[in-house]
């Protein structure tokens, strides 16, 4: 293919994400100089930031907290129900609209001397275990059959979940390279917890929900 080399004036805008822009400017050569030449990418600029100061907001899952009414998202109820989708592709309306992923948020402040709130958390109508064990262990990365173990015997309940979320973590990681080779992707260590202050928020919180 045909190589160009665009060049500018004054400045560059590098606009890639948490990930991709630390992960762009590592490869080009922007970054801690002497950890680039281990890695084989001639430094260009030497800058022992690139790469550090990665805040992620840490969350955790309270629940299932169990509903005794069938007010919830359930996969079971609806595929035994044709008429709810039907409802919903021809309407637009009906439990199918829901989100799933998040319903409503709140806002909590855990402490007397912060500014403003510390936490934010999403309530929604869903338990982890509505869709039956089928993918949901998938995307919290956990055993399958520990899975099943845990939460088979409340496939059939109605029940919500609640994540809270630490708004202003004080922990850092950082976005780092496998190899010269862009085609690796990143290493990221996102070092939640390293900070005991968002334990003890997180800890706050969890408190105040239940």
């Amino acid at each position: 293919g045909r190589i160009s080399y665009p060049t500018c004036r004054k400045e560059i805008i590098l606009s890639s994400g948490t990930i991709g822009s630390p992960f762009i400017l590592l490869h080009s050569g922007i970054g801690p100089a002497n950890q680039l030449s281990k890695l084989g990418i001639k430094p260009i600029v030497d800058n022992p930031e690139v790469g550090e100061n990665m805040q992620d907001h840490v969350t955790t899952l309270l629940g299932p907290i169990l509903v005794d009414q069938p007010v919830t998202f359930h996969l079971g109820r609806l595929l035994a129900n044709p008429s709810k989708l039907w409802e919903f592709m021809s309407h637009g309306t009906g439990p199918l609209t829901t989100t799933v992923a998040c319903d409503s948020i709140g806002f909590l402040k855990t402490a007397h001397d912060s500014f403003g709130p510390d936490i934010q958390y999403h309530i929604n109508s869903v338990a982890p275990y509505s869709d039956y064990g089928s993918f949901f262990y998938k995307i919290f990365g956990f055993n399958p059959s520990w899975w099943h173990e845990f939460y088979a015997s409340f496939y059939q309940q109605d029940a919500v979940t609640v994540l809270p979320i630490v708004l202003h973590p004080k922990s850092r990681g950082r976005v780092w390279l496998q190899s010269s080779w862009p085609d690796d992707p990143p290493l990221i260590d996102p070092n939640y917890f390293s900070h005991p202050d968002d334990i003890k928020t997180l800890i706050q919180a969890i408190n105040k929900i239940l």
